[in-house]
């Protein structure tokens, strides 16, 4: 033991050297360990400022898009309602245009059947012409023969007037001579 007593000192220096060389170690050693750490913490921070930065832009992104979106539901129910009401006026034209078409076939009947009495009317109204002027041709040439027997009867008027005064003379020359 006597050596131990010697070298306590030593020992105890020694190993208070080495317990600083250690715990010198060991701060060195956590030193960078906190460095790295507090690297990664920068490094982690930054990425979460720019994650963060990121988010406010996705957000702001999703709020305008989620804007948008209202804006095209909106317009959405707008085009559905105008769709529904287009789709009632088609609806509508088209029953208005059934029903047209079947007046539209009504009048081309009622047409057809106004032209058939149309033709049947110029038909008789071409016969009555005919006939008229086949009336107006014998007024004519019976007028004709009216002025003829006028003049005939006049000139036999005449010649009855002439024979009864010529009648009167001989009478009266009769008498005459028989006087």
């Amino acid at each position: 033991m006597g050596f131990m007593q010697k070298n306590v000192n030593v020992y105890l220096l020694i190993l208070f050297v080495a317990i600083l060389i250690a715990v010198g170690g060991i701060t060195v050693y956590y030193q960078e360990k906190i460095k790295e750490q507090t690297t990664d913490l920068k490094d982690t921070g930054y990425r979460l400022d720019n994650c963060t930065d990121i988010l406010n832009n996705k957000t702001v992104t999703l709020v305008k898009t989620q804007a948008a979106l209202d804006l095209h539901e909106q317009d959405i129910s707008k085009y559905d309602t105008l769709y529904e009401d287009k789709a009632t006026k088609l609806s509508e034209t088209e029953t208005d245009l059934k029903d047209t078409e079947t007046t539209l076939t009504s009048t081309q009947t009622e047409l057809g059947n106004t032209k058939d009495q149309l033709d049947e009317f110029m038909g008789k109204y071409a016969s009555e012409k005919q006939e008229r002027m086949n009336l107006e041709s014998e007024l004519d040439s019976t007028n004709k023969e009216l002025k003829q027997i006028k003049s005939a009867k006049a000139a036999a008027d005449m010649t009855i007037h002439n024979l009864e005064d010529e009648i009167d003379e001989l009478e009266t020359q009769i008498e005459d001579l028989e006087d």
